[in-house]
């Protein structure tokens, strides 16, 4: 674990950066809303002995919120700002000599497809893998219904921490059982994370523009895809995962029938082994 000054945000940037013996490939994880790295520990711990890992905090967000150096009000919460940071922390660790695999979860996906977008046009994308962020018809205005339930959770995040509310929470972004510790760290981020970014970050992500732009780039894009859905998610809808099937059919969609936002957690030994099907069959084109 590190941290390194990178982009606009003059704050440090915590990330992970794990590396076998003689990797495969390089996996770039970019987090849901909200969302510090470390729900990723059980996929990283189960792939981390064939691929090289990265994972990180976004800035204002888990470890990477610093009371010392607080973001400074110049500083935007953006999809822009967010790919560029990613894009600028990659290049400062010298991990593009060749191409890299990009995981997206939730609105997270939204940074990692426009990240993906930028590393193909540049010959260095080996996969994109898209979480629970389906892509919808821009008259279907889908993304409007997360707007209410991201500005209760930023309004009034503190009492997130009450037990009742906890639960219930949990119970919206899960389907099935997860470890109490991954709870915890579910809700302290929420709780903990700079207001005025998680908004900004959040509400950039639902814009028509951005939105249309996500569309977009994950039609326009020529690397390998695989889709992964929660049939269950309560928080955004699985029909705009089965969406991106049916105008990207060269995609590869697995389903998690019993599962919710974060299947990574509810079923993690089923998650890392389609995750590492998924690595190992693109990892040839790329050698």
């Amino acid at each position: 674990m590190a941290y390194v000054k990178i982009g606009q945000s003059n704050s440090p940037i915590f990330y992970e950066l794990s590396t076998p013996a003689e990797p495969e490939g390089t996996v770039i994880f970019i987090n849901a809303w909200c969302s510090s790295a470390r729900y990723w520990k059980e996929t990283v711990k189960r792939i981390s002995s064939r691929f090289q890992t990265l994972t990180y905090d976004q800035p204002g967000i888990g470890r990477s919120l610093s009371k010392e150096k607080p973001l400074p009000a110049t500083y935007k919460g953006t999809i822009d700002n967010g790919s560029n940071e990613v894009l600028e922390l990659i290049e400062h660790l010298q991990l593009l000599d060749k191409p890299v695999h990009v995981v997206g979860h939730s609105l997270g996906v939204v940074i990692a497809t426009h990240l993906a977008t930028v590393l193909e046009s540049r010959g260095k994308l080996a996969s994109l893998t898209i979480i629970n962020c389906g892509s919808f018809e821009i008259e279907d205005r889908k993304g409007e219904i997360l707007i209410p339930f991201i500005k209760l959770v930023v309004n009034v995040k503190r009492i997130l921490e009450l037990p009742g509310l906890r639960q219930l929470t949990i119970r919206k972004l899960t389907a099935r059982p997860i470890e109490s510790i991954y709870e915890q760290f579910i809700i302290s981020d929420m709780v903990a994370s700079d207001i005025r970014i998680a908004r900004e970050l959040a509400l950039s992500s639902l814009t028509p523009v951005n939105l249309e732009r996500y569309h977009h780039e994950v039609d326009a894009l020529k690397a390998p895809l695989l889709l992964v859905v929660g049939d269950r998610d309560g928080t955004i809808p699985p029909k705009g995962m089965y969406n991106i099937k049916r105008f990207k059919p060269t995609a590869n969609l697995v389903p998690f029938p019993d599962c919710g936002h974060f299947l990574m957690l509810e079923r993690p030994n089923r998650f890392a082994e389609v995750l590492l099907q998924h690595l190992s069959l693109n990892v040839i084109s790329f050698r």
